[in-house]
């Protein structure tokens, strides 16, 4: 379809991430106002049409117009899922979602190198990954709506009705229940909007949080998109970064719970690794000392960027979540749009890409002094909540 026509192939990367630029404040909207079950149903019906479709295509542009649906799908599926397992899991297993989730993502890019090998021709690729994305439509079935968001809308005996179900699945006794929210406290929760995001209070962690987000997306999407200028093959290339980031969320995951270092310190710390690797990368010349700082820099990042989630999540109230999460995704998308050009880039001045993005680290890394650790305080259910709620025991 492209022809061996590079800037095509760029265009399509672009594309994907604009469609998530848009799906994801969408996302975060309708999961706040309808739910998160909802919210995921939606992203994942989605996400199958362009899916399915991408098999058979006979065009570029039509092709292009897939790709911009399969990112909007891609973005509200992932965003919703995310800010549901966050709030159903809580702070104890707040790890979870940080290796276990992000892991699966790169399994799944890992999985692609010998699935590329076999299936040489695309459309034979795209109808696999075809098949295995309509697996999803079976998590639908036994999805339940998070009760975190269900008790902040007043319905608490939903909510109650939900945390029974996990309590029995679980084996544990079933919890007592949910006392009834006042009514005006209630009608606050549900009708707060995107102006809730300009108060004083949340200001300064809003701007961060979405500098932050930009800085990450570019740098982690970037050295994906950067691997063919790397002296190593595309699928050798392609098959360690995805081992390399499946460390960086382990590691992520082990330092978010550790009273030593929590989730600021994580993403700083990732951050800096992150950049100053990729910053030496730029001027080596020797390959194997050059593969390894481009891989300790993508490592760095790779740790940043799955903690930044679960950090970004814990700094805003329950009622405003999937619109911040949603919001801070869309300043995400804007940095994996430009990424595509900044990689083609190398292919004119190898040393563009790390430097780059190597400054793009070191930025967000300095600017995280400005947000609070959020390791072991509750999650606010309203902008009032922040700086009240009780600390819970997690030593």
């Amino acid at each position: 379809l492209v022809c061996g026509r590079k800037s095509r192939v760029a265009l399509l990367s672009t594309l994907f991430f604009f469609g998530a630029m848009l799906g994801l404040p969408v996302g975060g909207w309708w999961s706040d106002k309808r739910g998160r079950k909802e919210a995921f149903i939606v992203g994942t019906v989605i996400l199958q049409v362009p899916a399915a479709m991408s098999v058979w295509l006979p065009s570029y542009e039509i092709y292009a117009a897939a790709r911009f649906l399969f990112g909007f799908g891609q973005a509200v599926m992932d965003m919703t899922a995310f800010v549901l397992v966050t709030e159903v899991l809580g702070e104890q297993m707040a790890s979870v979602p940080v290796w276990w989730m992000n892991s699966m993502f790169a399994i799944g890019q890992i999985a692609m190198s010998p699935l590329a090998m076999v299936m040489t021709h695309w459309r034979e690729l795209n109808l696999a990954i075809a098949v295995l994305l309509a697996t999803l439509l079976a998590v639908m079935c036994s999805l339940s709506e998070s009760p975190k968001w269900l008790a902040s809308q007043g319905r608490t005996s939903e909510a109650h009705k939900v945390l029974c179900r996990i309590a029995k699945v679980n084996k544990r006794p079933k919890p007592p229940p949910i006392a009834e929210p006042d009514l005006q406290i209630t009608q606050k929760q549900q009708t707060a909007g995107v102006g809730v995001l300009c108060d004083r209070r949340l200001t300064v962690r809003f701007v961060v949080s979405c500098i932050t987000w930009f800085c990450v997306s570019a740098a982690f999407y970037g050295l994906g998109l950067s691997a063919g200028s790397i002296p190593l093959s595309l699928y050798a290339s392609n098959l360690l970064n995805g081992v390399v980031q499946v460390a960086g969320y382990v590691t992520g995951g082990y330092l978010i719970q550790r009273h030593w270092c929590g989730r600021k310190g994580a993403v700083v710390g990732g951050f800096l690794v992150g950049g100053a690797c990729l910053l030496l990368s730029a001027f080596v010349r020797q390959k194997v000392v050059l593969l390894m700082f481009y891989y300790a820099g993508s490592f760095g990042v790779s740790t940043s960027f799955g903690v930044v989630f679960l950090y970004t999540a814990e700094l805003f109230p329950t009622n405003v979540r999937g619109l911040a999460l949603g919001i801070n995704s869309l300043f995400a998308r804007v940095g994996a749009m430009l990424s595509p050009y900044v990689a083609v880039a190398g292919s004119i001045n190898h040393t563009l890409p790390p430097l780059i993005f190597g400054v793009m680290c070191l930025v967000a890394g300095g600017l995280q002094v400005l947000l609070p650790e959020t390791r072991g305080v509750k999650l606010p259910d309203t902008v009032d909540d922040i700086g009240r709620v009780p600390a819970e025991d997690n030593s």
